[in-house]
């Protein structure tokens, strides 16, 4: 039998060799890690950013929909002062004949019909 601590000698001295992948293999693992680490930076920041980006537009659609409402009600006091006898003044008139135009019902299927 051979005895324990030549055994242990012997393979403490193995792990203390560095194969020449090692070295390689760490400086991946390194730059895997930092590349991974700002891929996470960046992706929070931007959430971030587009969080902030949807409560101004929130905000500003609330404005628009502020100023919307506020023109209606303007073009409908507009509306309902207008009255019959101020039209000649702003160059309208009553239409006393009516034509209305109608469409046949084959028409457009008559280029498909041999």
């Amino acid at each position: 039998m051979q005895p324990i601590i030549p055994y242990i000698q012997k393979t403490k001295a193995l792990l203390a060799e560095e194969y020449f992948w090692e070295s390689h293999l760490r400086r991946l693992l390194v730059l895997c890690t930092a590349v991974a680490f700002v891929a996470y930076v960046y992706c929070v920041a931007a959430s971030i950013l587009n969080v902030i980006a949807r409560k101004e537009a929130d905000a500003k659609t609330a404005s628009f929909a502020a100023a919307i409402s506020a023109h209606e009600s303007t073009y409908f006091s507009l509306t309902q002062s207008i009255k019959e006898e101020s039209l000649g003044e702003h160059g309208l008139f009553a239409i006393s004949d009516k034509h209305f135009v109608t469409r046949t019902p084959t028409l457009g299927f008559s280029a498909h019909v041999r």
